[in-house]
């Protein structure tokens, strides 16, 4: 039996594991809708994510986005998050009722490498001052708490990687 059945998949994991990308692929392979949560965020509030950090503040930032993933309403849908999804237990455990929670894992070196450039202009959630290896290392233990199954990206195409989750999930 597979593990989604007209339910949706939901991404989660660091800035830079893939999450948009793979959702996108996985939602043209399995023909289901794609549903980006950092954009329902900046379409809710008709502001980019990294302005609403630069002029709010951070504590703000993540009420707005525990606001917006406690509403959200889906079904059959792929579901790429932000990053900091999970520091909201309430976002999520409504996006937990709704579909099977992945974790895309990648090691610190790659995430580094890829977020260096992008940590200050993409809406990433991250107090002044903190490492990306303090980020990584404080959202660890969160991402394997709300994760059903976990997918390393390290070394693997997005396509690769796309087929892992499709044969776990049993989604064909």
């Amino acid at each position: 039996m597979p593990l989604v059945e007209k339910r949706s998949i939901i991404l989660i994991g660091m800035p830079g594991a893939g999450k948009s990308t793979a959702g996108r692929l996985l939602s043209e392979r399995l023909s289901m809708p794609f549903m980006d949560t950092d954009a329902a965020i900046e379409e809710k509030y008709g502001r980019r994510l990294q302005d609403i950090i630069d002029h709010e503040g951070l504590p703000v930032f993540n009420h707005k986005e525990e606001t917006v993933i406690s509403q959200l309403r889906f079904n059959g849908h792929i579901v790429s998050t932000g990053g900091s999804v999970v520091y909201s237990e309430t976002g999520m455990a409504n996006l937990r009722s709704q579909g099977l929670v992945i974790w895309l894992m990648a090691p610190l070196e790659e995430l580094s490498d890829r977020m260096r450039e992008s940590v200050n202009s993409r809406g990433i959630a991250v107090e002044a001052g903190q490492t990306i290896e303090e980020l990584f290392d404080l959202r660890q233990p969160l991402y394997e708490k709300y994760a059903d199954l976990c997918v390393q990206t390290s070394g693997r195409t997005p396509e690769a990687v796309v087929e892992e989750i499709i044969r776990r999930t049993g989604s064909v």
